[in-house]
């Protein structure tokens, strides 16, 4: 089963695949320049922190068709991943609008064709081996998908980024499936991650790759397209993940609460859950909007920031009423433990986060509450009369 982690590794695999000019043996510079894609790609902190776990093995480019993919391995453990590029030149337009829209099938397109062959190339070669994974956005994602047809036994995983579904606006599955079911098509195989903002014209396009996995990201608005990029999906999946990372029994549903009831304006959104996790931390980290770097060096710090100890228990106060957080707070603490739930009236925080130790040699149990996480004010909401 996938993980968070797992939809924030992908995800960087498929914003990866729009860097151009890539080869074996690339130089750092060179890496991570075609990464930052001229500022529409990844920030240069993202950008080093992917080049540190990342090495190209092939890029493929396909000047015919617009076709673009790379297959990437990672350093640590050798494993090899193909990333597709989504929609980036000219002729992916004409692909947009008639493979997909139209017709919602890649049986007739020039793209999938060659991606196929080129495929089956590199598990012929050894560039590609049996029980590698494929990410792509958008078109990207439609594509990689579609390798699931030809190669269910060779992809161990499908991960599809705000990708739009099979049979377009005319067809049906059987179009793409040219029958009612197929099982060579394993949507056990298929993670279709897509930002929750508004509608979705182009991801909610044709019948869905199994069921949507829902990521809260800030509203790009009034930018027609920021939503379903791949970017602001990439930046909200590293506070995901740093929030899974503190509390792995957290469900994504959880996350996606607590990152909706951070702040009242979707620009500084994930800045303030990383203050919220900062302050948990001792660590003072801005509340207000940051540029995409600033933003990726405060996760990283506070990633290797986060105290070894644990484990945590990240509960969610979102919607509760006074009465009931203070419910909350005296049925859960052990006895003599300070309350654990935060309340500030400048400040407030719609979480509460608690790190346990095991019982001491004397057989009385301890407990760690950092000091800005305890309770500090009998308030639970916010100057504007806003309930967190």
């Amino acid at each position: 089963m996938s993980t968070i982690a797992d939809y924030l590794k992908q995800a960087e695999l498929a914003l990866a695949a729009y860097a151009e000019n890539l080869y074996p043996g690339i130089p750092l510079d060179n890496f991570l320049t075609a990464l930052e894609s001229g500022g529409k790609g990844m920030s240069i902190a993202q950008a080093r922190h992917f080049a540190s776990r990342w090495r190209v093995l092939e890029q493929y480019s396909d000047p015919l068709t617009g076709l673009s993919a790379t297959v990437f391995e990672e350093v640590s453990t050798g494993e090899r991943s193909l990333a597709v590029r989504g929609t980036d030149d000219p002729a992916d337009l004409w692909t947009d609008f008639v493979d997909i829209a139209l017709l919602g099938t890649p049986e007739r397109q020039g793209q999938y064709a060659a991606l196929k062959a080129k495929v089956q190339e590199w598990l012929t070669d050894g560039t590609l081996s049996s029980g590698f994974t494929v990410a792509g956005h958008s078109l990207g994602g439609f594509l990689a998908g579609a390798l699931l047809v030809d190669f269910p036994a060779e992809i161990e995983h499908a991960y599809l980024y705000n990708a739009p579904g099979v049979g377009g606006l005319s067809a049906a599955l059987r179009l793409l499936l040219r029958r009612e079911t197929d099982p060579s098509l394993d949507l056990g195989k298929v993670s279709n991650v897509r930002a929750e903002a508004g509608p979705s014209p182009i991801a909610g396009l044709g019948l869905a790759w199994g069921e949507p996995v829902a990521i809260a990201i800030e509203n790009q608005f009034p930018d027609p397209l920021g939503n379903h990029s791949i970017v602001p999906l990439t930046d909200a999946l590293g506070v995901y993940r740093l929030f899974a990372a503190l509390d792995p029994a957290l469900s994504l549903g959880t996350i996606t609460e607590l990152l909706r009831a951070s702040s009242p304006r979707a620009a500084d959104t994930l800045e303030r859950a990383l203050s919220a996790v900062g302050a948990l931390f001792g660590k003072e980290v801005p509340r207000t909007e940051v540029d995409r770097d600033s933003l990726y060096r405060q996760l990283y710090e506070l990633t290797e920031a986060r105290p070894a100890a644990g484990p945590y228990t990240v509960v969610s106060l979102a919607g509760a009423s006074a009465a009931e957080l203070q419910a909350r707070a005296r049925a859960t603490r052990p006895r003599g433990w300070p309350c654990a739930t935060r309340f500030e009236r400048s400040t407030p925080s719609p979480w509460s986060g608690r790190t346990t130790r095991r019982t001491t040699p004397t057989g009385r149990s301890s407990a760690t509450i950092p000091p800005r996480a305890q309770a500090a004010s009998p308030t639970p909401t916010s100057p504007t009369g806003r309930r967190f």
